[in-house]
């Protein structure tokens, strides 16, 4: 497994919710953040490329990385730019770990 960053949005100026959801699970599941992405006064229907974070999250992710996040619409509130970001992580082979989605039991790399 490669490293494992948490990557956090907001069209407002306060992440703490996130920050303590995405602490909670990485502490429940013993995942450790090597890094921590934060997006603030950023609309969900940004390009993920085009955010500042977003961008230097791109170019640190490595094959067999994972990223953490609190829910979806943290990645973008657009289907399409959604739909976008996942199909970049697939081609990156990133593991992408939502905290409000139970881990698949059958997925060990993955909590």
């Amino acid at each position: 497994m490669g490293k494992t960053y948490a990557y956090m949005r907001s069209a407002q100026v306060d992440t703490r919710g996130q920050t303590i959801e995405i602490k909670d699970y990485c502490e429940e599941y013993e995942v450790a953040i090597e890094s921590y992405f934060i997006d603030l006064h950023t609309s969900g229907d940004t390009p993920f490329a085009q955010r500042g974070s977003g961008r230097q999250l791109l170019a640190v992710l490595k094959p067999g990385d994972r990223v953490v996040v609190g829910d979806y619409s943290r990645l973008s509130r657009d289907p399409v730019l959604l739909s976008q970001i996942l199909g970049e992580f697939v081609n990156r082979q990133v593991n992408l770990q939502v905290c409000d989605t139970p881990p698949s039991s059958e997925d060990d790399e993955n909590p």
